[in-house]
C-alpha cells in the first residue's frame, strides 16, 4: 500500500473516530462504505481494518459500563456466545464465498436497514422516560431473564437473543462489524429495554465478536494499516464514550459511584455559546470587573458629554456605512471603512477610535458567524434570525446613547484610600474624582464609561495576577487581593443546591442534616413594585405625547430612572444572598458544590417569573465567582425530573406535590420541603447520598443583608409590657 492511501485511510478514520466517539459507539459501520467509496477499497482488507478497530476501541466504553455496574451478566454472555459463533461464519463467508460487487450490494442492504432502525430507535427512546436506578437481576425463569430498572419490571426471552445475535454475528463477521449497531435498536425497540442496560451488553457483544471473526479473517489478508487505531486512541483521549446514545464533553465532573441516565450531563459551569456542562473559559476565569461611580464638576461632565457624543456618532457612522455595504453587495469591508472612519475622528478620540472600530469588527464578525450558523440549521430553536448590529441610539427621545471606549494604556487610576481615588484620561486632560472600593489587583483592560440614569459610571475589567507591559507601567491596578482564592476550604464535604424564586436556595449537605433555605419572595416583591412604577409612568408618557404636550420627556425620564432602579435592586438582592451563602458554605467545611441547572426553561417555558425576576444564569455565574474565592469547587448538574422525583422513596408520585412547597411521599407518607426534596435529587444524580434534613435553618434577602427568620432555640414569643 503507498503513503498517499495510509494518509487518507488516517484521515477518514480521524473524522469517522471523532464524529461516531460523540455518540458512545465505535464507528466502524462508517469506515467500511468510507473505504469503498472513497478509497475504492472492496477487498475482505475492509473488514479486517474495522474489526481490529472495534477491538481497540471497544475495551472503553466496556470499561466505564463494568464501573458503572450497568451490565446484566446473562444478557451479556447471551448476546457474546451468539456473536463469537455467528462472526466466526461470517468471516469464513466474506473470505471465501463473496466477491466483490456482492460485498458492495451487501453493504448497502445493511446501511439501509441500520438507517431505518435508527430513525425507529430515535422515536421510541424520545417517546420514554425512565428514571436512572440500580439494575437489580430477579432471575432466570423458563429461559426468560426478569429484572428490575427504574421501578419497572422488564423480561426477555434469552433463546430468542441467542438466535438473533447469531444472526447478526454472521452479518457483522461479513461486514466487519461487531453487530451492536444492529442490536441496539432492536433490543430498543423490539424488545423494549432501556439503552441504560443495553448498552454495556452490546458493547461485551461486539468485542466478543469481533476477536474471533479477526483471527478467521487474518488467516488470508492483514489489517489495512493501524493509523485508524491511533487516531481513535486520540480521540477518545478528549471525547470519552459513555453510552450508546450519550456523551460526555471534556472536563465533566463524572457522577462519584453514581448513574447518569443517557445523554444527561454532570459538569462544570457552562459558558455562552457552548454546550451546557463544559468548563467555564479558563482564559476570562481570573478576570473580574470594577464598577466605579464618577463624580465630575461641571466642566468635565460637559466635556464627558462630548466625548461620549463623538464616540457614539462613531458607532452610528460606521455602522451605517457597513449597513449600506451588506444591503447593497452582502459583503462588508472592514478594512476601508474602519480606515476611514478611525482618522475622521482620531482628531477628537485619538487612538481609542481604534477600540470603537475593533467592537464593530467584532459585532459585524459574529453577526455572520450566526447568520451562516442559522442558514445551516445549526442555531437553537428558540434563537430568532439574526439581524445585524443596532445603532447607539434612544429609540423614544431620538437622542444617541453615551458611552466612551478607552484603550487600557490611555488611562490609570490614582487611588486615595480603599474608597475614593482619581481617573486619569490622558488623551483628554481630565483627571475625575470615583468612589468605590477596587477589591482586585492586576492588569487593566479596556475602560468602558457609560450614562446611566444621569449618572457616570467607569467599569474597569482586571486581569487579577497578570503584570502591565513595560510599556505602561500604570496599568497595573492595586486593590486589596492579588489573587482571586483568598482563603482555603475548611473541608471536603459537598452542598447541593436547588435554586428557584420562591425559595431561592435550597441547600443540603453530604456531611449534615441540617438543610438551608434562602427565601425570594422579597425579591418578587421588589420587582412588583417597580414594575407598577414602570407602567405608570409609561402610560402617563404616551398619553401626554399622543396629545403633543412636551412634559412627556419629563415623564419619560422618571420611566428610565424606574427600569434603572428595578434592575439595581434586584441586583443587589441577588448578589447579597449568593455572598451570604458562600460564606455559610464556606464556614461548614465545603469544598465542593452541585447546583441545578434548568436547562431550556425559559425557551421551553418562558414566562415572567423565569425570564424577568429570575435570574438564573447571572445567579450561578456569580456564586461560581464568589466560590473561587474560597477554594470551592462549583458543577452544574441538569435538574431535569429532580421536582417530580420522590427523594425519599426515589419514585415519581403523581401529584405528590400536595401544596405549593410540599412534597409528600405516598409510599412512606414522610413530608418533605419541595425544594429540599430537589436538591437531595440532586445530589444522587451526583453519585452522593444526603440524610433526610431534620434541621432548617430559614433566611430571608433583605436590602440591610440576609436575615434569619428561623426562631433561635429557648426563645419563645412575649407579650410586650404595656
Amino acid at each position: 500500500m503507498n503513503e498517499f492511501i495510509l494518509i487518507e485511510l488516517f484521515g477518514l478514520a480521524l473524522i469517522i473516530s471523532f464524529v461516531a466517539s460523540q455518540g458512545g459507539i465505535s464507528g466502524a459501520y462508517l469506515l467500511v462504505p468510507a473505504q469503498i467509496y472513497i478509497l475504492g477499497a472492496l477487498s475482505p482488507v475492509v473488514s479486517s481494518t474495522n474489526l481490529m478497530y472495534n477491538v481497540i476501541a471497544t475495551p472503553l466504553s466496556i470499561y466505564r459500563y463494568l464501573r458503572e455496574r450497568r451490565v446484566v451478566k446473562q444478557l451479556a454472555l447471551t448476546l457474546a456466545l451468539g456473536g463469537m459463533a455467528g462472526s466466526i461464519a461470517g468471516s469464513y463467508i466474506r473470505v471465501f464465498l463473496m466477491g466483490a460487487e456482492v460485498f458492495r450490494v451487501f453493504v448497502d442492504a445493511v446501511l439501509l436497514i441500520l438507517g431505518i432502525e435508527l430513525i425507529m430507535t430515535v422515536r421510541a427512546v424520545r417517546a420514554r422516560k425512565q428514571l436512572v436506578t440500580a439494575v437489580k437481576v430477579l432471575g432466570v425463569k423458563s429461559g426468560r431473564l426478569f429484572f428490575l430498572f427504574s421501578d419497572k419490571v422488564f423480561s426477555v426471552s434469552l433463546p430468542i437473543i441467542l438466535a438473533l445475535s447469531l444472526i447478526i454475528g454472521v452479518v457483522g463477521g461479513i461486514y466487519g462489524i461487531g453487530g451492536a449497531s444492529l442490536m441496539s435498536p432492536i433490543l430498543l425497540t423490539a424488545f423494549n429495554l432501556p439503552v441504560y442496560v443495553t448498552a454495556g451488553a452490546t458493547s461485551i457483544g461486539t468485542l466478543a465478536g469481533s476477536i474471533p471473526s479477526l483471527v478467521t479473517i487474518n488467516d488470508k489478508p492483514r489489517p489495512l494499516g493501524w493509523g485508524c487505531f491511533t487516531v481513535w486512541g486520540l480521540s477518545t483521549r478528549f471525547i470519552k464514550p459513555c453510552s450508546a446514545v450519550g456523551w460526555l464533553v471534556p472536563g465533566l465532573v463524572p457522577p462519584r459511584g453514581g448513574s447518569v441516565s443517557s445523554g444527561e450531563l454532570v459538569g462544570r459551569l457552562p459558558t455562552l455559546f457552548t454546550n451546557p456542562g463544559t468548563l467555564s473559559s479558563s482564559k476570562s476565569s481570573n478576570v473580574r470587573t470594577v464598577r466605579l461611580r464618577l463624580l465630575p464638576s461641571g466642566a468635565q461632565e460637559r466635556r464627558l458629554r462630548k466625548i461620549a457624543d463623538a464616540t457614539a456618532r462613531l458607532w452610528n457612522e460606521l455602522n451605517y456605512a457597513r449597513l449600506m455595504q451588506f444591503r447593497e453587495g452582502g459583503e462588508v469591508d472592514f478594512e476601508g471603512t474602519g480606515y476611514e472612519f478611525y482618522h475622521r475622528y482620531r482628531d477628537r478620540l485619538g487612538v481609542n477610535a481604534g477600540q470603537v472600530v475593533n467592537l464593530n469588527n467584532n459585532a459585524w464578525k459574529s453577526y455572520f458567524e450566526l447568520s451562516r450558523l442559522y442558514k445551516q440549521g445549526k442555531l437553537p430553536k428558540f434563537m430568532n434570525k439574526p439581524s445585524p448590529p443596532g445603532f447607539w441610539k434612544d429609540k423614544v427621545l431620538g437622542k444617541r446613547i453615551l458611552r466612551i471606549l478607552v484603550r487600557n494604556d490611555r488611562y490609570y487610576l490614582e487611588p486615595i484610600n480603599n474608597g475614593e481615588g482619581y481617573l486619569v484620561l490622558k488623551d483628554w486632560g481630565l483627571r475625575i474624582k470615583y468612589a468605590g472600593r477596587i477589591k482586585w489587583s492586576g492588569k487593566q483592560g479596556t475602560l468602558i464609561i457609560k450614562l446611566e440614569d444621569n449618572r457616570w459610571f467607569a467599569y474597569v475589567p482586571i486581569t487579577i495576577g497578570e503584570k502591565p507591559a513595560r510599556s505602561n507601567p500604570k496599568g497595573y491596578i492595586r486593590g486589596i487581593y492579588e489573587k482571586i482564592q483568598i482563603d482555603k476550604p475548611r473541608g471536603s464535604n459537598k452542598a447541593f443546591i436547588d435554586i428557584g424564586l420562591n425559595n431561592l436556595f435550597a441547600v443540603v449537605f453530604n456531611h449534615s442534616d441540617t438543610a438551608i433555605l434562602i427565601k425570594g419572595s422579597t425579591i418578587k416583591a421588589e420587582y412588583y413594585w417597580w414594575k407598577r412604577e414602570i407602567k405608570t409612568y409609561q402610560s402617563i408618557r404616551d398619553w401626554l405625547r399622543n396629545h403633543g404636550f412636551e412634559s412627556w420627556r419629563k415623564f419619560h425620564a422618571y420611566w428610565l430612572h424606574a427600569k434603572y432602579k428595578q434592575h439595581e435592586r434586584l441586583r443587589h438582592y441577588y448578589r447579597t444572598a449568593i455572598r451570604f451563602l458562600a460564606r455559610t458554605m464556606h464556614e461548614m467545611g465545603v469544598d465542593e458544590v452541585f447546583i441545578g441547572y434548568p436547562y431550556l426553561v425559559s425557551q421551553d417555558y418562558g414566562n415572567e417569573y423565569n425570564t424577568n425576576i429570575w435570574w438564573f444564569n447571572k445567579i450561578i455565574k456569580w456564586l461560581s465567582e464568589v466560590l473561587q474565592e474560597y477554594g470551592i469547587r462549583l458543577n452544574v448538574v441538569n435538574e431535569y425530573g429532580t421536582s417530580k422525583q420522590c427523594s425519599i422513596c426515589n419514585m415519581e408520585h403523581e401529584n405528590g406535590r400536595v401544596k405549593r412547597g410540599l412534597y409528600v411521599c405516598k409510599l412512606t407518607g414522610i413530608k418533605i420541603n419541595a425544594d429540599i426534596n430537589a436538591a437531595r435529587n440532586i445530589a444522587k444524580k451526583a453519585g452522593y447520598k444526603t440524610p433526610i434534613p431534620r434541621k432548617i435553618l430559614s433566611y430571608i434577602v433583605t436590602s440591610n443583608g440576609v436575615k434569619p427568620i428561623t426562631p433561635k432555640e429557648g426563645v419563645t414569643t412575649e407579650t410586650p409590657q404595656g
